[in-house]
């Protein structure tokens, strides 16, 4: 069932444009200048957990630690892009055209900027809502059906799961439609409808424009309405902020997004508390942008090379001694990205010879390690620590991270 109150919550990473450096092997995880970590403010604290075996492998790994990557967000405003052919999009909604016969207050834009960064942007929002839900039969008592041919539907009947409010959603006093029509199907494809009152029980429909479903309501500001719709990022379904619309004279004026966007990553590093690390390894970990670990991985494809592997020539398998057992595994690395409104992106290790069950063990260390909830696992690089090999394995956990390190 489709809802209009906005769910609200979190934000979800930009891209950062940010550079991989070069090390043995190609692409290495990155690594700040001379081991320089700045840019994340960090910590070290201890685990109270024994050592984690790996059952079945030639080589035993043990978790060592872990690195926490809490994000620090700011709200920052984003303009529609356009271009000549296909109009404006704004996160998920578009294309469109704005008339620009209005815009959008900036004191609007600026009380659900501070929402957000008091962290109480549900309430505010709540208390903004000024629109009245209305049944199937309602709507379609009150538009009638001469709109649906133009629209892609033969009858009533056809036109699937819907949405409506009642609200004078371009401000001129005569109350308005709004709705919003699933186009059924996994992906979440959604078309949003404006119908103009005309004044006397009957409205026209004046706009459309297409989406992917999401939540939405009219926010009442200073008088005026303005359509508010949730904005997220379609491979996560985190929330990333909200975009909002102004409609004057029963079509588009204006439009802006109001995004959470992370500025930094906050770094606590969690050592088991019967390990010293030797200070090699604490080179090879203090060598980690942490900072700008989501974004550089992502920059690859989440395909990083750690120094204890390589490439097979162009192709995109991976070679290393993973356990030790002198003969090479071969493996793949591949982000799975959302097909559908019930998926989130989440990677594989796919074996190419049949030898990569250490890695399936490791994985399942590590969620025992983390009580079953680790977060996402995303990707894994191997490094050479001396004559032993670390494992780094990255998981996500919303808009923050976990890398944890085996031995």
């Amino acid at each position: 069932m489709l809802k209009k109150r906005p769910v609200l919550a979190g934000a979800v990473a930009l891209a950062m444009g940010l550079t991989f450096l070069s090390g043995c092997g190609g692409d290495t995880v990155p690594t700040g200048d001379n081991g320089d970590t700045s840019g994340s403010t960090g910590s070290t604290t201890t685990m109270a957990n024994a050592v984690y075996e790996i059952p079945g492998v030639a080589k035993t790994y043990q978790l060592a630690a872990k690195v926490n990557g809490t994000a620090v967000k700011t709200m920052v405003l984003q303009e529609p892009s356009f271009d000549e052919q296909s109009g404006g999009s704004l996160g998920l909604s578009g294309p469109f055209f704005l008339t620009g016969s209005g815009t959008i207050p900036e004191g609007l834009s600026s009380t659900i900027c501070q929402a957000f960064q008091g962290g109480n942007e549900k309430e505010i929002l709540s208390s903004m809502m000024d629109d009245t839900e209305i049944t199937r039969e309602e709507f379609f008592r009150r538009v009638g059906d001469t709109w649906l041919e133009e629209a892609g539907w033969s009858a009533q009947d056809s036109v699937p799961q819907l949405l409506a409010v009642c609200v004078d959603g371009d401000n001129d006093g005569v109350e308005d439609i709004a709705c919003e029509i699933f186009s059924e199907g996994s992906a979440g494809f959604s078309s949003f409808h404006f119908f103009k009152g005309m004044g006397e029980g009957t409205y026209s429909h004046t706009h459309v424009f297409d989406s992917i479903l999401e939540e939405f309501g009219f926010l009442s500001y200073e008088e005026k309405h303005y359509l508010c719709r949730t904005n997220f990022d379609y491979d996560t379904k985190l929330i990333d902020g909200v975009d909002i619309f102004l409609y004057t004279d029963g079509v588009l004026a204006d439009a802006v997004g109001i995004r959470n966007q992370i500025v930094e990553y906050q770094k606590e590093t969690v050592w088991l508390e019967d390990q010293t690390p030797a200070p090699q390894l604490e080179d090879l970990m203090g060598g980690i942008r942490y900072d700008q670990l989501p974004a550089e991985l992502s920059r690859r494809e989440w395909k990083p090379i750690g120094t204890a592997e390589r490439r097979m020539g162009e192709e995109q398998i991976f070679c290393a001694d993973l356990d030790a057992d002198g003969r090479e595994e071969q493996y793949s690395k591949e982000m799975q990205y959302s097909s559908s409104l019930r998926t989130v992106m989440a990677g594989a290790v796919l074996s190419q010879d049949g030898s990569i069950s250490v890695l399936d063990s490791i994985r399942q260390t590590i969620e025992e390690s983390a009580g079953g909830d680790p977060g996402i696992f995303y990707t894994f690089w191997a490094d050479k620590n001396g004559e032993d090999t670390v494992i780094f394995c990255y998981y996500a956990r919303g808009f923050d991270y976990t890398l944890y390190l085996l031995l």
